[in-house]
């Protein structure tokens, strides 16, 4: 093997590694872990991920204090609960394409006047 070739090869299997232990802490993050720290082990584990698909509808359940589903409301769209500002249902925020939030000014301003 060329010189050239063997720091190839070195830098891809860093890079690999390096890439396997960021998706573990994700997966940590998100409630998975795995038995082992194995390349595979750890790109299965990602089919275990529950995600939130943007072209899918969703629904909210009601559960009883028994936990028994009760009822249901749609979703039209998800955020996390932690980043809503206190005022959030006042009527001025509104939520782009990329689901981040966003302040009406003047929808603000012209709620505070009535």
């Amino acid at each position: 093997m060329e010189q050239n070739q063997v720091i190839l090869t070195e830098t891809i299997i860093r890079d690999i590694e390096e890439l396997v232990t960021k998706l573990d802490k994700f997966l940590i993050l998100n409630g998975i872990v795995t038995d082992d720290k194995k390349f595979l082990t750890i790109v299965e584990a990602v089919n275990h991920l529950r995600t939130i698909n943007p072209n899918k509808k969703y629904i909210s359940l009601i559960k009883d204090r028994n936990g028994y589903v009760v009822g249901f409301i749609r979703t039209n769209d998800i955020i996390d609960e932690q980043t809503l500002p206190e005022d959030f249902i006042r009527g001025y925020y509104s939520i782009t394409e990329n689901g981040e939030i966003e302040l009406d000014e003047l929808q603000k301003m012209k709620l505070m006047e009535v």
